[in-house]
């Protein structure tokens, strides 16, 4: 429910509601502008409202959710598709370990090519 919870804070953009950790780590795979590597829960916030502004209407559907381990150490994959305007934009998939009910490493594996359509790299 916690994960559910949070794909519907993330498409909802009450971002204050993501439980992220401090000190976390977090990855959106790709060779496009949307492309990140970053190391706190403040970066990824800031990242994630620019990928709102970028992209509006964006929202998440999640389709398979699986969550395993214990408290200190879950796991959680998720499949979704990133619909935009009530269009599907792209599928990826997303690997999330949490402590404690606090992500501290999240994998974003977008397709990347659908993504690079829509935030190609700026070479201006």
């Amino acid at each position: 429910r916690q994960v559910e919870a949070a794909w519907r804070s993330l498409s909802g953009r009450d971002l204050d509601k993501l439980p992220l950790a401090d000190d976390m780590h977090f990855s959106f795979a790709g060779d496009h502008a949307l492309a990140a590597e970053l190391s706190s829960a403040a970066d990824v916030r800031t990242w994630v409202a620019a990928l709102f502004e970028r992209l509006p209407g964006l929202r998440f559907e999640p389709h398979e959710i699986v969550v395993d381990g214990p408290p200190w150490n879950t796991r959680v994959v998720s499949l979704y598709t990133a619909m935009l305007r009530d269009q599907p934009a792209y599928r990826g998939s997303h690997f999330v370990r949490m402590r404690w009910g606090r992500v501290i490493d999240e994998r974003v594996l977008p397709d990347t090519q659908a993504v690079a359509k829509l935030a190609p790299i700026d070479n201006a």
